[in-house]
């Protein structure tokens, strides 16, 4: 039985970033197990939720994350934001 059935989702949370050779790395603790979570970017804080873009997708199975995402050279500076669905 799941005991979070019912409940609100609850996002994770980011307790870790850093760069390492040209990456961006976010690690956290998890929401409810099984929630699906985005990644999403953007280069502008003021876009609408939904104009942002999806970096990577994870479906949470134990009690941590990371989400590794490559920086491009000569890009805008990126906004990162998790987001459950």
């Amino acid at each position: 039985m799941n005991l979070a059935t019912g409940l609100v989702e609850q996002a994770p949370v980011v307790t870790n970033m850093r760069l390492d050779a040209g990456k961006v790395i976010l690690s956290g603790t998890n929401g409810f197990a099984w929630d699906v979570c985005y990644v999403m970017s953007a280069t502008n804080l003021a876009m609408p939720a939904n104009k942002w873009t999806c970096e990577a997708t994870n479906i949470f199975a134990g009690n941590a994350f990371t989400f590794t995402n490559t920086l491009v050279p000569s890009s805008s500076q990126k906004f990162y934001q998790l987001e459950i669905r």
